[in-house]
């Protein structure tokens, strides 16, 4: 499919923004019911420890940087194809 491997490199940054941008939404949700049925045993460090142990469960340091690669790796391709034009036109 022409275009069609320009795009991939994409689907997981879009993805990653995508749960960025619903991410804190939820939490505040799960947080809420938390301290409902928690009443005066919820603790806030808690859920801070908890929220970060599910990041490392779910390798999210590592995601974070793979779309970091991805994002410099197509700027690159775009930098160079973006030269190989003016290349071109200046002759």
């Amino acid at each position: 499919m022409p275009g069609f491997k320009d795009k991939q490199p994409f689907a997981p940054v879009q993805l990653y923004e995508a749960r960025q941008a619903i991410r804190p939404g939820k939490e505040q949700e799960a947080e809420n019911r938390a301290q409902q049925a928690y009443g005066e045993k919820y603790s806030p460090l808690l859920m801070f420890d908890s929220k970060k142990a599910v990041s490392r469960m779910l390798h999210e340091d590592i995601e974070r940087q793979a779309v970091r690669r991805l994002v410099r790796q197509a700027q690159k391709e775009q930098q160079a194809s973006h030269e190989k034009k003016s290349k071109g036109v200046e002759r």
